[in-house]
């Protein structure tokens, strides 16, 4: 899921990217992994995919702080390493870990209620290249 989006471009007190972040990101970025690590009350349940069609897993960042997924036209923003991706709606904000000409690895994280009291906490990490 695109957006979960899960960018480095360090906790600055600017609102507004620097010019070298926006650029970066701007592109077509396929995703080839997607790490996943949940912390149950039971343990830690780490599970790591490798992504095997590429070409339909894609997000597609537009200097215009517009983009594509598979799920539909989003809106972006990006503040330091803080991404923020509207879709149908609902928003999402995921942290860019690393981001470089070639490569981009976002970091979603999520609270869930399983059942009765029981809950998790879910770390996703997608991989994505040029």
């Amino acid at each position: 899921m695109l957006l979960s989006l899960t960018l480095i471009y360090g906790c600055g007190k600017k609102s507004n990217p620097t010019p070298s972040a926006q650029s970066a990101i701007t592109g077509r970025w396929y995703m080839y992994k997607i790490s996943e690590v949940n912390y149950l009350t039971s343990g830690i349940s780490i599970i790591t995919d490798p992504v095997t069609d590429t070409a339909s897993n894609y997000v597609q960042f537009n200097s215009n702080n517009t983009g594509l997924s598979p799920n539909g036209d989003f809106n972006y923003t990006i503040s330091g390493s803080i991404l923020t991706s509207i879709l149908n709606g609902e928003t999402e904000v995921d942290t860019i870990s690393s981001l470089s000409q070639n490569n981009l690895v976002i970091h979603s994280q999520s609270q869930t209620e399983v059942t009765a009291g029981v809950s998790y906490k879910s770390n996703t990490y997608q991989y994505y290249n040029k």
